[in-house]
């Protein structure tokens, strides 16, 4: 995925660089591949569905290598309306 940004279910902004999905902390918070996220554990994160993350637990089975997550400079970001999509809040608590 080019760089750019997602947001969760809620409307939370992650931006995207390559395949590093960073919230507005500046702490990256997953890997991007083949249109699923997963955590720096390796364990499945969330779903990419437009321009959304979502959590699905049909998917949360998957694994992928876990990753020493990187930090980048924070940002300051409005909220997006929450998503009618099927699934839950990725990243949550």
């Amino acid at each position: 995925m080019d760089d750019g940004s997602l947001y969760t279910k809620q409307g939370h902004l992650i931006r995207v660089r390559g395949d590093a999905l960073y919230d507005t902390s500046g702490r990256q918070v997953g890997r991007l591949v083949e249109g699923k996220v997963y955590g720096p554990d390796g364990r499945y994160a969330a779903t990419v569905v437009d321009d959304r993350l979502v959590f699905r637990a049909s998917d949360s089975r998957r694994v992928s290598s876990p990753f020493v997550p990187r930090r980048v400079l924070p940002v300051s970001a409005l909220k997006r309306l929450p998503s009618m999509i099927l699934g839950e809040e990725p990243f949550a608590g």
